[in-house]
């Protein structure tokens, strides 16, 4: 069984990832995988071809954060961006899920629809979160101003669809034990 676990940024996606990782499922991070993707010499180079070398770091590796900032503001250039990398980090985390079958498999990806990954999933979950406090959490985990995280929640396309809905507004306490409840149901259990 495949599991697409997707949500807008800041809302806890991740957290409820590390929790079905304790229950024993196989989370596949597409962030993790878009990572090792864009370190690929052919990509990196197409990104250089598409966006410039002033998103490429002294060291010859992408300045992610430059990117990022570049993109996030601009709806055509994260369009393009995402034409580049999408396919490709597809491609690896639909390998890997098939690596894994016969295990609960868990994707861990906000751009699972744009990706095309939601179509190899059984059931698609969705953390959901108030606008307010994705915001607030946004700025402290990844230590931007709140334009800079307002622009990375405006870039991103609410999941609609979901089987199942995970709302986390309180304690982690709260998102573990509805985390639980879902896997559970997805058992049988």
């Amino acid at each position: 069984m495949i599991i697409g676990l997707t949500g807008l940024t800041g809302a806890g996606k991740s957290a409820a990832a590390s929790v079905l990782r304790r229950l024993g499922c196989h989370v596949i991070d597409a962030d993790k995988v878009g990572h090792e993707v864009t370190s690929r010499p052919d990509i990196l180079e197409k990104i250089k071809a598409a966006f410039g070398e002033r998103f490429v770091a002294p060291d010859g590796t992408l300045d992610r954060r430059a990117l990022g900032r570049a993109v996030f503001s601009d709806g055509e250039k994260l369009k393009k961006l995402n034409a580049l990398t999408h396919p490709p980090i597809a491609e690896a985390i639909a390998a890997e899920a098939a690596a894994h079958s016969g295990e609960v498999v868990v994707i861990d990806a906000a751009a699972l629809k744009e990706s095309g990954l939601d179509r190899i999933c059984g059931e698609v979950w969705c953390v959901t979160a108030p606008e307010g406090l994705r915001l607030a959490r946004i700025m402290e985990r990844d230590g931007l101003t709140r334009a800079e995280a307002a622009a990375r929640i405006r870039s991103q396309t609410p999941y609609d669809g979901a089987c199942v809905l995970i709302e986390n507004s309180s304690s982690v306490e709260a998102l573990e034990k509805k985390v639980k409840e879902a896997l559970c149901r997805e058992r049988g259990i």
